[in-house]
């Protein structure tokens, strides 16, 4: 007889076919009641992946990161570092950086740069800054009085440069210059800073700013 689950010949009267494992009853034909042994198991379906569930948590993970990107630049205090406004130039002045004439200005000494955020004098903040300190060293004079003498002095010297969204990266602008704590006006910016890129003695007219320079 033949097994009708795998085709294979027995003899008659077998209880179970000797190629399938199938147990027969007697006829060729398996019991439904019992188990077929040694049959592959049916390979279970491959899951579908939600490719949109998939896509969403990225994009979340994307925007996720982005935002503390973010957060972090905007803890982390100026964006303006020394080295940007050393390697960059001035407006005015592109023919050398700004490195190269402040740390090459012969009547500078005790130099030192920093950053820090700005505000202005009414307390609002106007972004990063990058100050340069020096003691500079000049020549008072004043248009007041006839018989004052010229002194050589040396003055406290502070400079603050910034960058706006309108300037090119290297690129920076002046955003206050300060002589013994008093604030030079934009007129005079100009003078100070041919000095300094000339590398000429600057002349400081103490009656300008009602400086009292000992």
């Amino acid at each position: 007889m033949i097994c009708n689950k795998c085709g294979n010949q027995i003899p008659d009267g077998s209880k179970f076919c000797e190629k399938c494992g199938a147990t027969l009853d007697g006829s060729g034909t398996a019991a439904n009641n019992q188990p077929v042994y040694g049959g592959a198991p049916a390979p279970a379906e491959p899951k579908k992946k939600n490719t949109k569930l998939i896509i969403g948590i990225i994009a979340a993970l994307v925007v996720i990161v982005i935002v503390i990107v973010i957060v972090v630049n905007a803890l982390s205090g100026p964006s303006l570092s020394v080295d940007d406004v050393k390697s960059g130039t001035l407006t005015s002045y592109s023919s050398t950086t700004i490195g190269n004439a402040f740390e090459n200005y012969s009547y500078f000494d005790n130099t030192s740069w920093d950053e820090f955020d700005g505000v202005d004098d009414d307390g609002n903040e106007v972004g990063a800054i990058v100050e340069f300190d020096a003691t500079l060293y000049c020549i008072a004079t004043d248009y007041d009085y006839e018989d004052y003498e010229d002194e050589n002095v040396n003055c406290d010297f502070i400079i603050q440069f910034y960058q706006d969204e309108d300037m090119d990266d290297d690129e920076f602008g002046i955003w206050g210059i300060y002589i013994e704590e008093k604030r030079l006006d934009d007129i005079d910016f100009e003078l100070i800073l041919d000095s300094i890129y000339n590398d000429e003695v600057f002349y400081l007219y103490l009656s300008d700013y009602n400086l009292v320079v000992e």
